[in-house]
């Protein structure tokens, strides 16, 4: 999948391209791809735009595959709102707006 859909992708619309890495040994030299943007980065991007949407923990670790919630809620659970987090910055907003 990634060599053959992600990496032209990437390549086709100008976020990645193929180099060639020169070796000190007398072996051929190695073709890597170079990307701005990863397939890893991908799955961040995702995971946080479900959370965004407003989906539920439980939905969202069913979507990324994650073994389990808690892993789920260790890498993503700061980006899950909650009226503790919203109760906090309206009296931050509060605070600065008396300055």
């Amino acid at each position: 999948m990634v060599k053959r859909r992600f990496r032209p992708l990437c390549e086709a619309v100008g976020l990645g391209e193929y180099v060639k890495v020169e070796d000190d040994s007398d072996s051929k030299p190695v073709i890597r791809f170079n990307a701005s943007i990863n397939w890893h980065g991908l799955r961040h991007f995702a995971v946080s735009t479900w959370i965004e949407a407003g989906l539920q923990p439980k939905t969202v670790q069913t979507f990324a595959g994650h073994s389990s919630l808690h892993v789920t809620m260790d890498r993503y659970g700061h980006l899950f709102r909650s009226d503790h987090h919203r109760e906090a910055m309206d009296a931050i907003a509060v605070e600065l707006m008396r300055r």
